[in-house]
């Protein structure tokens, strides 16, 4: 029996999944899911489950860019963290955190900041992180280092 992943290898594993599930357009194999254990294949169903609710609050969050345009690796990234914010136990500053880490570790900086601000403005839109001000004042988006915790 394998061993359990913590909840960080499990969002990775879940992305790798999520990432093939988004380029042949087919759902996961029953033995792919088998082969996944606790939190990842929690965050796999939990993701494809809520594709209909998930999707539609990156398009609107992310101004000038379709879904369709965005990197499949950073889009499989944000439907994981939306996921873990809407349906699960995370707080939305850790789901955006490991989120970043997750963008900048297979996409890079540029990713991170990119995958930050379309999560954060989500979470502000949703109430779960405070709103800007007019001016671009207020809370900046949560883009904490991986030195913080693990992941809810």
């Amino acid at each position: 029996m394998p061993l359990a992943l913590g909840r960080r290898e499990a969002r990775r594993r879940a992305l790798e999944v999520l990432y093939a599930w988004d380029l042949m357009e087919v759902a996961p194999s029953p033995d792919v899911l088998a082969e996944l254990k606790g939190y990842a294949r929690i965050l796999v169903e939990g993701v494809i489950r809520e594709k209909g609710f998930i999707d539609p609050a990156i398009s609107r969050a992310s101004e000038h860019w379709s879904l369709e345009r965005m990197n499949p690796v950073e889009r499989n990234i944000m439907r994981l963290a939306l996921y873990e914010m809407f349906f699960g136990p995370v707080p939305p500053a850790v789901a955006i955190d490991e989120a970043v880490e997750l963008a900048k570790m297979y996409s890079g900086e540029e990713a991170g900041r990119f995958v930050n601000g379309v999560l954060a403005r989500v979470a502000r839109d949703a109430g779960l992180l405070p709103a800007r001000d007019e001016e671009g004042g207020g809370p900046e988006p949560p883009e904490v280092s991986s030195g913080q915790v693990e992941g809810g």
